[in-house]
């Protein structure tokens, strides 16, 4: 859930904007920033600050509207690259900050992974097809690599303290960047390195080991509770969250008890923090084990750059609002969905369409596009459905948003009452 977003936070946003965002094809960026001069273009931007239920926008609004566009959508940066690909895999490319193709990559290969200058590829054949194997590339598209790990679409292998989860055989090992056994495979499950640890199963319990290979904390914690993700047995500012019977606690790199098992949920620290669940609600604690926000939240996610999105209102169709760190509601609750800050922003989902929040809650770029990601490296890739005079067909925009297009959406809104 929200609430338990893992280490491999940016890994995974770059997957699954890929996946998320749809057809891609070959970049085409205007040369220019779009920025807006005449009353026209003014009113129109305007105007959409007002605009409910807004599912599809004509191509004269769209014309005008401040963002980089491409000829089809793309990824999240990440370590200065996006990933472009056809549909069907056939043609895929990296492209920089400024729409150039740094390299074309290997037909019918997907990206799974970006991490310590190597992209991990696996085909993209359906999910339910086997056997699949593992590789990686370099920014210039070379096997660095070649595919030989077993690949099954559930995790998402990268890199970390320069060693990367591999499955071989059916069980897990780590690889080093020349592809190379650091550690050899012979764990039912491993998870990637955190804090210098990464946690293991062996025999139906967890245990970590250091970047040697050496169990540093023996296997014998349970399986985390059903709604805690990937991020559970995982060490964040020191402490990593662990299951004891029906309980939640944390425990220091050493495996000691910090906060001994109390809670009936709980993610990892965050900016000194941990949403934790007593009963049907959560709150937040200190690495002490103390309760600072009063469990009052049926939702309660991670705090970025001092704010956390949370639900208050109700368990099941409840809205999205922000806390700070003193638990003070900074926006209201307003939105179906928000993810955690990023860059000074967070994306929000209202009325089926996203859009752009900054930390007052005033919402900067209004909820117009069919889809979006959060802020990475200076960008936010987005999609806008858009609609033809000649016909009823539905096509989309795509592109990307910068933070000068967000001022210049603010500059020429400034004055609009939300």
């Amino acid at each position: 859930m929200l609430s338990n977003l893992s280490s491999k936070t940016i890994q995974l946003i770059f997957l699954l904007s890929i996946l998320f965002l749809g057809n891609w094809s070959y970049l085409g960026i205007a040369k220019n920033d779009p920025l807006l001069t005449n009353s026209h273009s003014k009113g129109i931007i305007c105007s959409l600050g007002h605009v409910q239920n807004a599912q599809v926008l004509s191509k004269e609004v769209v014309d005008v509207l401040p963002f980089h566009r491409t000829r089809n959508a793309i990824s999240s940066f990440h370590e200065g690259l996006a990933f472009i690909s056809e549909p069907d895999y056939s043609k895929a490319a990296l492209i920089d900050r400024n729409g150039r193709e740094i390299t074309n990559l290997p037909s019918k290969l997907r990206i799974v992974s970006s991490s310590e200058g190597l992209l991990g590829v696996a085909p993209a054949a359906p999910l339910d097809e086997n056997p699949r194997k593992l590789g990686f590339i370099d920014r210039a598209g070379k096997f660095v690599i070649k595919p030989q790990y077993e690949f099954d679409g559930n995790q998402f292998y990268g890199f970390s303290s320069g060693l990367s989860v591999a499955r071989s055989g059916g069980k897990y090992g780590f690889i080093d960047h020349t592809g190379k056994w650091f550690i050899s495979p012979k764990f039912d499950f491993a998870k990637d390195f955190s804090e210098g640890l990464a946690a293991i199963k062996v025999n139906g319990r967890w245990g970590f080991i250091n970047t040697a290979g050496e169990v540093v904390i023996p296997p014998k914690f349970q399986d985390g509770i059903s709604g805690i993700d990937g991020n559970f047995f995982e060490f964040s500012e020191g402490l990593s969250p662990v299951r004891v019977g029906q309980k939640i606690g944390y425990i220091d790199s050493r495996g000691q008890f910090v906060i001994l098992p109390k809670f009936d949920e709980g993610s990892k620290f965050s900016e000194g923090l941990a949403s934790v669940k007593v009963g049907e609600k959560r709150g937040y604690i200190n690495a002490l084990g103390q309760m600072v926000i009063t469990p009052k939240f049926y939702v309660a996610g991670e705090f970025s750059e001092g704010l956390a999105p949370v639900i208050a209102d109700s368990p099941t169709d409840g809205k999205f609002g922000f806390i700070d760190t003193s638990g003070e509601l900074i926006a209201p609750a307003q939105f179906d969905y928000a993810e955690k800050f990023s860059e000074g922003f967070s994306v929000v989902l209202k009325n089926d369409r996203w859009g752009f929040i900054d930390k007052s809650g005033k919402i900067v770029v209004p909820t117009i596009f069919s889809s979006a990601t959060g802020f990475s490296e200076g960008a936010a890739s987005v999609s806008i459905d858009v609609s033809s005079d000649q016909s009823e067909k539905i096509s989309q925009v795509n592109g990307f948003l910068t933070h000068r297009d967000v001022t210049s959406w603010l500059k020429q809104c400034d004055h609009v009452k939300q």
